[in-house]
């Protein structure tokens, strides 16, 4: 991060995801207990098939903001980070707080 911004390749460095699985991730960066951060991802399944009906990067990506805002969501809450949390869940809890809309196009997309 630190040669990327001395660089000029960026100006900013956004850490909320792993933030999201280590809430101390900034500090630990800062005061050199770890040079690396990780992040949870998750990959839809049954890739072959949905593969033919839909954009896999498209879906993956929604995913994972979604179930990153459901772990923001508990740790505003006092609760930890649900790292079991699957796709599926994930989605269900995407279509609860945004309705139908969660799987239409978005920018760029179209």
């Amino acid at each position: 991060m630190d040669s990327a911004l001395r660089s000029g390749d960026c100006d900013s460095v956004g850490i909320a995801r792993p933030t999201v699985i280590a809430i101390d991730a900034a500090a630990s960066i800062l005061d050199g207990r770890t040079a690396t951060l990780t992040t949870h991802e998750l990959r839809v399944g049954m890739r072959r098939l949905l593969g033919r009906l839909t954009n896999l990067k498209a879906l993956d990506g929604f995913l994972n903001i979604s179930w990153h805002t459901d772990q923001m969501h508990r740790l505003a809450r006092g609760q930890q980070a649900n790292l079991d949390q699957g796709a599926l869940s994930t989605a269900v809890a995407m279509v609860r707080r945004n309705g139908r809309v969660s799987f239409g196009a978005k920018r760029g997309l179209r």
